[in-house]
């Protein structure tokens, strides 16, 4: 070998190229290049695979059989395969290196998973490609979280415009009402009606700024509890007391284990907590009904169960109702006001105080919505 010349490569049989001094063999290079955690892979012209590494075999379960020739396609994702070979062949047209994403299946589970590949194309001395050296890497992760991303800021995006119409709405029924008290006479009764409504629309208000406040504070770590010993079947019954005033066509009954002590809790998180659920138990009941309050005693925690008997919840959307930002679009709740964080912050206030949340519904007869919490007395 002249002093210029550089070392050339060995290709063997299966399509590896070793160089001479960096490796001592196919047997190094092989080594080598499984233990890459991504698939490498060399393709000639027509599509038909000559090597495949290890990665590769461990994660579709395909043999080396099976992706001889054009086999290797068949796990391709059918939506991702015109695509893929349409960067190839522009490829081999221009002599550029491409990047693309496509799906790979694992033929043991039949699911699916995001990869990035880039091909290089391996020239001769004359410029004539002849295969293409690629690799693959799993970013599945990433795609989900660019997912998760997108659909947190359409979900953003909607509630926005939902908090400006439930914002506009609510201080015009406030003004509209203030203005007719004090431009006519009423009756003492009328009067109580007017006030009513008022109430609630400004507890409806101040429920959605606390909520927005309460967000932001969770998201930013910053929500500190502020506990104390509390008489929880007495904060219970305030708050249904409270409540039972916001809708007459509402009847509100109160289940509670008298033998239960004092709780270690923060009383203004769970009126919020208590205020959130029975609020959804009567926008989602829009017939009116029982909603029941109850809590029951297991062991050395509390259960608490609020009971509807509403619209329910579709069971492909149990979860996502805890999700911030998100609500339910149905023909049956797009008249139902709501700003789509309530339940996102009950099941993380709940979680504050070492508890937890979760709904039992069926459509069209109605939720019941449980927490826990600890029931802890010495402090």
């Amino acid at each position: 070998m002249g002093q210029d010349e550089k070392p050339e490569g060995k290709r063997t049989a299966q399509g590896i190229s070793s160089p001479v001094g960096f490796v001592e063999d196919e047997l190094d290079f092989r080594e080598l290049v499984d233990a890459l955690p991504h698939f490498i892979w060399v393709i000639r012209l027509d599509g038909t695979a000559e090597f495949f590494s290890r990665p590769w075999f461990e994660y579709t379960g395909l043999t080396l059989e099976q992706t001889q020739n054009n086999g290797w396609m068949s796990i391709i994702h059918p939506d991702d395969q015109e695509r893929c070979v349409a960067l190839l062949q522009e490829s081999a047209r221009t002599g550029m290196t491409h990047k693309f994403e496509y799906r790979v299946k694992n033929v043991t589970d039949g699911t699916y998973r995001w990869f990035l590949a880039h091909a290089f194309p391996h020239k001769d001395a004359h410029g004539t490609i002849l295969h293409w050296y690629g690799t693959a890497t799993d970013i599945e992760e990433q795609k989900q979280a660019e997912e998760l991303l997108m659909q947190t800021n359409e979900y953003q995006r909607q509630f926005v415009s939902m908090v400006s119409h439930e914002f506009r709405t609510t201080l015009t029924t406030i003004e509209g009402f203030s203005e007719v008290l004090q431009e006519a006479e009423f009756s003492a009764e009328e009067v109580k009606d007017f006030a009513r409504d008022i109430y609630t629309d400004a507890v409806r208000l101040h429920r959605m700024i606390d909520d927005l406040l309460d967000l932001e504070k969770m998201q930013s770590g910053r929500l500190v509890l502020q506990r104390e010993m509390i008489d929880f079947n007495a904060l219970l019954k305030s708050i249904a007391e409270r409540m039972s005033t916001v809708s007459p066509f509402h009847v509100l009954l109160l289940e509670l284990d008298e033998k239960l002590p004092d709780l270690w809790l923060d009383p203004d998180k769970m009126t919020q907590v208590l205020m959130n659920l029975l609020s959804n138990a009567i926008k989602y009941s829009p017939n009116g009904g029982e909603i029941s309050l109850r809590n029951v005693i297991e062991g050395n925690t509390l259960r608490v169960s609020v009971k509807d008997a509403g619209i329910g919840i579709p069971t492909e959307n149990i979860e996502q109702i805890f999700t911030p930002y998100n609500r339910i679009h149905s023909k049956k709740t797009q008249f139902i006001h709501g700003t789509g964080l309530g339940l996102a912050i009950v099941r993380r206030l709940i979680e504050l105080h070492g508890g937890k949340v979760w709904v039992e519904s069926v459509p069209m007869q109605g939720s019941t919505f449980h927490f826990t919490l600890p029931i802890i007395q010495n402090r």
